[in-house]
């Protein structure tokens, strides 16, 4: 039976990333990888991969930890750039894995900023997440998260921030949330020249 999306609603047609992060969070296993979180995305698992590794930026993580983050998101990003259907990572990523009381707080965490974004997504102007379009919106991406891997303090929120809104545009075909995503990822790209070039300036004057 498919359920049509409602305002304000992810499509009921297959669980939110929130509830899918929940049930692994009960997980009896010892640990929790990648490549199991990755197998339960189906077909959401560019834009989903997206917002699996945008969200953890926005919480108070190690400094550095941000930099990690970034190589899968380059991964991702590159491949939504070149049109791939079907995301693909490294088997050394997909074999990352989290003790399972360590993924119960991340998860704790992400599923909050999931839920927040999954009341208000929904399919509309979906002509902007068009494959043509969306590889426009994959080479953006792409951009962002190479931001993510330049060691600017607090530097990686912001694009994180950009990554996450367009994963759930992408993800949900939103094309206004991922419009959102890339008018935010200006924003970014705009506040993180101007700090550069605040420290670059300071340091040029020691």
């Amino acid at each position: 039976m498919t359920i049509e999306a409602t305002p304000g609603k992810v499509s009921r047609a297959r669980r939110a990333l929130s509830e899918i992060f929940a049930h692994l969070a009960h997980s009896k296993a010892d640990r929790v990888s990648i490549d199991e979180i990755l197998g339960r995305l189906s077909d959401r698992s560019l834009g989903a991969g997206l917002v699996l590794f945008a969200a953890p930026n926005l919480l108070p993580l190690p400094p550095g930890v941000s930099s990690i983050l970034g190589i899968p998101l380059v991964f991702i990003t590159a491949q939504m750039m070149l049109g791939t259907k079907v995301l693909w990572l490294p088997g050394t990523i997909r074999r990352w894995s989290l003790g399972s009381k360590s993924y119960r707080r991340l998860a704790g965490g992400m599923a909050g900023l999931m839920k927040r974004a999954e009341k208000v997504v929904r399919p509309r102007f979906k002509f902007i997440t068009a494959p043509i379009l969306q590889r426009v919106l994959g080479g953006f991406a792409f951009l962002l998260a190479l931001l993510l891997l330049i060691p600017i303090p607090l530097g990686h929120l912001f694009p994180a921030f950009s990554l996450l809104v367009l994963g759930f545009g992408v993800m949900e075909r939103d094309g206004l949330m991922a419009a959102g995503g890339v008018l935010c990822g200006f924003v970014s790209i705009g506040i993180i020249a101007t700090v550069s070039g605040g420290i670059l300036t300071l340091l040029a004057g020691l």
